[in-house]
């Protein structure tokens, strides 16, 4: 009687191990595609902001930064990093935040004749403010960057923020 309890509870445990080693292995999987993907994104998305950074810029020499926002439909913000920039919010102290920032950063030195300053930040919407060259007073362009991917999806930005 008692080998046929230790005969039923074997398969019941091998069922269990690899149960939660397929699971173990997802979560790893989950995570090394995941970071690779986030950077794929930055990549992919680094030649748009250094297009869009050039053109605020040259838009910049004419209009001023209220004007440029309006036309162009981007998020710029005036003055300097003291202040919040804009109103409601706060730049962030989050690593992967500051990481992110960082790395979107060497992707438009690739792309940009200087490399601005990128600093991490947002509110409703993660992503880095970026630095143009203005004539008379520091301006600052908001690039949203999506957070990396995950299970379950995490709703973020519209395709329009891009």
């Amino acid at each position: 009687m008692a080998g046929s309890r230790l005969t039923g509870a074997l398969p019941l445990r091998l069922a269990a191990y690899f149960v939660g080693g397929w699971g173990a292995t997802l979560m790893v999987l989950q995570g090394l595609l995941g970071s690779q993907l986030e950077r794929a994104q930055i990549v992919e998305m680094g030649p748009d902001v250094a297009q869009n950074i050039r053109l605020s810029e040259l838009a910049l020499e004419r209009f001023p930064p209220v004007v440029v926002a309006q036309l162009s439909g981007l998020e710029l913000a005036e003055g300097s990093l003291a202040a919040p920039v804009p109103d409601g919010v706060v730049l962030s102290g989050d690593g992967l935040q500051i990481d992110r920032a960082l790395r979107l950063r060497r992707e438009l030195c690739l792309h940009l004749p200087h490399c601005p300053r990128v600093v991490a930040g947002g509110g409703r919407v993660p992503g880095a403010w970026i630095e143009l060259v203005s004539p008379l007073e520091p301006v600052w362009l908001f690039a949203a960057i999506r957070p990396p991917l995950s299970f379950p999806p995490i709703p973020c930005c519209s395709a329009s923020r891009w």
